[in-house]
């Protein structure tokens, strides 16, 4: 064998920097092979105050991870030529061309109600997948960090960062990071758990259900000072359900966020079999013009149309109808009225769950 093919020196790889993703919680940068033209994104954070963690400590158990709705991590390597001080490593992964459910939601994406539920079951397995097999917890789960592959139907859990190896209690030490999705036992004294990674996807799961928090009505220090008091990071304003969510999926949300660990999901199964057995009408997201507003779904096969108008007086009257050969016919039972355009939309929707879905 030639001299040159086992001698020891640096592997250098032909990748371009195409763009800076994000800064945030570390740099992310999407890279370009300049040979194959493949991409892929590397994500640079410091191991400083990252001492536990599996991105410090245990690379391998990251590559290990393999799961279809968990994003692979193709290497971890020190930064050549950063601050030694700041033990600079990054991680590189597979580019995900849809970018997130935060950033589909912030292109103005809008999930119908059985993608919705669809998609919090696939993170959910790659939340069990971490749990259960690996005995990690990933400490960070928001919508920034659930992946959209494929056609955007398949989702995967991403950013392993700030993950953990679970104590035999099933805890670590918490990720005191204040953010949207943060538990609130958090920053009052309380490890990490798996409900706290529960309560993260519950919060999740009501943005994708709802769509997207007001997230500029926020800064750091009022995040950072609810948490400390032990409540949640939203305002109870902002935590509210767009109309349509259904009764189902919301009993599903709010178990998850509960305010105390113990009256959570107590592991990632148990909240899919909850959300498999959620029966629900499959709405799309409503249409809007000046004085009406109309929603399509679908329920037991049937097509349903809800629609809302302004009246005379100002406020808002809902009428539901169901589809049949002959064409549209009101349901007679399933009529709202309310002095608001929300407030009579919630009024028609509850009435649909109690009358028709029976939930």
């Amino acid at each position: 064998m030639s001299d040159h093919l086992v001698a020891e020196g640096t592997l250098t790889l032909p990748y371009g920097v195409v763009r800076t993703l994000h800064y945030g919680g570390g740099e992310v940068r999407l890279y370009r092979n300049l040979i194959t033209q493949t991409r892929q994104v590397g994500k640079r954070i410091s191991r400083l105050g990252r001492e536990g963690t599996l991105a410090a400590t245990e690379a391998t158990l990251l590559r290990e991870i393999d799961h279809p709705n968990v994003a692979d991590i193709y290497d971890v390597a020190e930064v050549a030529g950063s601050d030694p001080t700041l033990a600079i490593i990054e991680m590189t992964m597979p580019y995900y061309e849809q970018g997130s459910t935060f950033d589909a939601m912030e292109r103005g994406v809008r999930f119908r109600t059985s993608v919705g539920r669809d998609l919090a079951i696939r993170a959910l397995r790659g939340v069990a997948h971490l749990h259960d097999v690996h005995q990690v917890l990933h400490r960070d789960l928001k919508t920034p960090n659930l992946l959209l592959s494929g056609d955007g139907s398949l989702v995967k859990v991403g950013d392993l960062g700030e993950a953990v190896r679970m104590d035999d209690r099933r805890e670590a030490p918490p990720l005191l990071s204040p953010g949207f999705w943060t538990p609130p036992e958090t920053f009052t004294g309380y490890p990490h758990s798996v409900s706290s990674d529960l309560y993260s996807m519950g919060m999740s799961i009501g943005e994708i259900l709802s769509g997207p928090i007001p997230y500029d009505s926020y800064d750091v220090e009022t995040v950072a000072s609810r948490l400390a008091a032990g409540r949640p990071a939203i305002m109870p304003r902002h935590a509210v359900f767009a109309p349509h969510v259904p009764d189902s999926l919301r009993r599903i949300v709010r178990k998850a966020t509960r305010p105390t660990p113990d009256g959570r999901y107590q592991s990632a199964a148990e909240m899919i079999t909850a959300l498999n057995r959620a029966r629900f009408v499959d709405w799309e997201w409503p249409t809007y013009a000046d004085d009406s507003v109309e929603y399509l779904g679908t329920w037991n096969g049937q097509d349903l149309r809800v629609r809302g108008r302004r009246m005379r007086n100002g406020t808002w009257r809902y009428e539901t109808e169901r589809h049949y050969a002959s064409g549209w016919r009101e349901i007679a039972a399933l009529r709202a009225d309310g002095p608001t355009r929300d407030q009579a939309a919630e009024l028609a929707f509850r009435q649909i769950d109690r009358v028709l879905v029976r939930v």
